[in-house]
């Protein structure tokens, strides 16, 4: 194969005029160059020549794959600390829930909303009038609380009497969240009574074929709970990331 060495020669001249004047021995002359004079070196050098420059792409490749590394680590840094401000703002929403929670349920406040005829006092009436949910689970313990509380018994409850009232009831509801709690099945039981093909793990089809309809009508929460707790990405739960995955449902009351 014949080659028009001038021709080549010129063309490189073109490129960088450095070439003319690095020796043919020198790396440093390699290192200048660009790719196309880089090659013509390789393919006319001497063998320490190609030497060198195979060290010049051999650094070359390290260089990138470091960078790589520190790209990556750096995306893992930046995931990690979006994962730690959205902790902070979940649990500063939270503390901002209770604040408002406790708020609601100071006496002063249920005497204010409650009152109706404003007399300054609550008959049983208009305190079971008003409750929500949760407190209406409770209802038939109220009568008596409220019986209990009414030192005078006028049937009426002033502030001090109503603040007897709310201290039970808070402390009905904390006895019945700690019996909740511990009726609760963990991760250990969840795994054994769930894990059909018996792995080990849970899968999302196991997990939620085994809920009851008002779990299964926010499924799309639960998928975004499990792709979040599913840490290895192997699209199945072990037993740290279900109990991860079970606190995280807890967290939004599913």
């Amino acid at each position: 194969m014949k080659c028009n060495f001038p021709l080549l020669l010129a063309m490189l001249i073109t490129s960088r005029g450095v070439i003319a004047t690095q020796p043919q021995s020198s790396i440093a002359g390699v290192s200048k160059l660009p790719a196309f004079a880089v090659f013509m070196y390789v393919a006319f050098g001497d063998e320490s020549v190609r030497s060198q420059a195979d060290q010049v792409v051999q650094a070359a490749e390290k260089k990138q794959e470091h960078e790589e590394k520190e790209q990556e680590k750096e995306a893992n840094n930046d995931e990690e600390r979006e994962a730690e401000v959205d902790s902070e703002e979940e649990q500063e929403e939270e503390k901002g829930e209770e604040e408002e929670e406790e708020e609601e349920m100071r006496p002063e406040k249920i005497l204010e909303e409650f009152d109706q005829n404003k007399d300054g006092k609550l008959t049983l009436v208009e305190l079971t009038a008003e409750l929500d949910e949760e407190d209406k689970n409770q209802e038939h313990d109220i009568p008596k609380i409220f019986a209990v509380a009414d030192h005078d018994k006028d049937g009426m409850l002033d502030l001090g009497e109503l603040n007897v009232v709310m201290d039970q009831l808070r402390k009905k509801q904390e006895a019945d969240r700690e019996e909740q709690e511990h009726d609760k099945p963990d991760e250990v039981q969840i795994l054994g009574d769930f894990d059909k093909d018996n792995d080990g793990k849970l899968s999302l089809t196991e997990l939620i074929g085994n809920l009851d309809e008002d779990q299964k009508m926010r499924t799309n929460d639960i998928e975004a709970v499990f792709a979040m707790t599913d840490v290895d990405k192997d699209n199945k739960l072990d037993l740290q990331e279900l109990k991860a995955a079970i606190q995280e449902l807890d967290k939004r009351d599913i």
